[in-house]
């Protein structure tokens, strides 16, 4: 099989919400996080790759690093229980040992139940990368959407420490709803560009990218809160 550079971009954004992965055969790429809080998926219908046989990697940045010394676009051949590849030149030979299913943490097969949601806005790459950078520079933990139901904005700041910095920033029009749905800035490891963004008071989100086949379903925090407008 043969993996791109944009879909190792991907797998090494999906390696940061689970440091195992399990490929399986097909076009779609899905990974969730541990303590089961981070769901993502990316299809990759319009690139020439395919996984054509099911595998499990234990630690994926580290399979990732590995294969990438290689340059360029990897042709890997998955066989008796290891990932083999070799270098154009056939002097190089890698082979990497896999891990069973059994010693991941799986996502579901089953598509996500995604509640109503009644707060939906965009966030631009370039406030995307805004909040980012901010939030790692005054060193904050949480980040909130929030409207006052003329404005929408995104604030990073410590949830536990009303003295600490914090940056807040205007990103869309109000609709009359008030609310203040508060994540873990940890949890937002999304991929940079443009994002859909679907709220549910219910206590989950997703994040659609605007042009990568690519969702990220997170939970929100205790704390959230949402009122009609």
């Amino acid at each position: 099989m043969k993996l791109s550079k944009n879909t190792i971009d991907i797998l090494k954004n999906f390696s940061t919400v689970n440091s195992g992965f399990l490929f399986k055969q097909g076009k779609t790429l899905k990974t969730i996080s541990r303590n089961k809080n981070i769901f993502a998926e990316y299809n990759f219908f319009n690139e020439q790759d395919e996984i054509t046989s099911e595998f499990g990697i234990y630690d994926l940045n580290n399979f990732l690093t590995a294969i990438s010394m290689f340059g360029g676009d990897v042709d890997i051949k998955h066989e008796d229980g290891s990932c083999k590849v070799t270098s154009e030149d056939g002097r190089n030979r890698l082979q990497y040992v896999c891990c069973d299913a059994e010693m991941l943490t799986l996502p579901p097969e089953k598509p996500v139940a995604m509640p109503e949601a009644e707060i939906k806005f965009t966030l631009s790459k370039n406030d995307y990368d805004w909040v980012k950078k901010i939030s790692s520079i005054i060193g904050s933990t949480n980040l909130a959407f929030k409207s006052n139901g003329s404005k929408v904005s995104v604030l990073v700041y410590d949830a536990k420490d009303s003295s600490a910095s914090r940056n807040e920033l205007e990103i869309a029009d109000g609709n009359g709803d008030v609310y203040e749905m508060v994540f873990k800035l940890e949890t937002l490891i999304m991929l940079p560009g443009e994002y859909d963004i679907s709220i549910s008071s219910k206590g989950i989100s997703n994040f659609k990218h605007k042009q990568l086949d690519l969702q990220y379903w997170i939970t929100t925090e205790p704390g959230s809160t949402f009122t009609k407008g």
